[in-house]
């Protein structure tokens, strides 16, 4: 399996989960070269949507991920490193 995540995006870190809540695992990555951490959605076949980015900020260079449910509302919360 091959997922794109971008010209020079530089992928550095992933993490499983289900973060749609469909009870399908989903894969989150972060992109060092494009500041973005990227999240494709499972079908739950071993495919995967395409990669629907969200930014962390200019020059963040994100370098690691973490998933959990930080806050006890009973969904996935992110935290990335940079």
């Amino acid at each position: 399996m091959i997922l794109i995540t971008g010209n020079d995006s530089r992928p550095q870190s992933l993490v499983i989960s289900d973060f749609n809540k469909d009870g399908l695992m989903d894969i989150g990555v972060v992109n060092s070269r494009t500041y973005n951490i990227g999240i494709f959605l499972g079908y739950g076949d071993i495919s995967f949507a395409n990669q629907v980015t969200y930014s962390t900020g200019l020059h963040s260079s994100p370098c690691s991920m973490a998933v959990g449910d930080f806050n006890n509302d009973t969904r996935v919360d992110i935290v990335f490193a940079s």
